[in-house]
């Protein structure tokens, strides 16, 4: 009598630890499941800054894709971000991606830098041209929700 109690509390013990163990495994797939569409090209991600208008407020997220074997290129994205509320997430309301990099992909460059206020209402990317390696800076002021003004210089 004293054996069968014996092994029915290390049974007991075993299937606790066996849920115990499963439970990372499980919460592992979800978060594969969860990030399974993001672009694999996405390289770099950055939020912040802040922007306002009419009655909407929210702040910037800047998105750089990548890729290539030989000469790699990037591409800049922008998105205006809604803020949330203890009820409520923020929402994604404009992307963007910025023409004057992205039609013609030649340049391998980073975040975007922020320059001027804290707000972010202008960012500043360096690059690199792929095949002539010549570095260009480039300004970009944001005129409103998906609006912008690009200037590019060489170095």
């Amino acid at each position: 009598m004293r054996t069968i109690q014996l092994l029915q509390g290390t049974m007991k013990i075993a299937l606790i630890l066996l849920a115990l163990l499963s439970i990372p495994a499980y919460a592992w797939n979800n978060i594969d499941h969860e990030f399974a569409g993001l672009n694999t090209d996405m390289r770099h991600m950055w939020s912040g800054g802040a922007w306002q208008e009419n009655k909407q407020e929210g702040f910037y997220r800047f998105l750089v894709a990548g890729g290539g074997y030989e000469h790699y290129k990037s591409k800049l994205y922008v998105q205006w971000v809604a803020h949330g509320s203890d009820m409520e997430s923020p929402k994604v309301l404009r992307t963007i991606e910025i023409k004057e990099l992205n039609d013609n992909p030649l340049y391998a460059f980073n975040l975007p830098e922020c320059i001027g206020s804290w707000e972010c209402n202008s960012i500043e990317i360096v690059a690199t041209h792929t095949y002539e390696l010549t570095k260009h800076k480039s300004v970009i002021k944001f005129t409103g929700i998906g609006k912008y003004e690009f200037v590019q210089t060489a170095l």
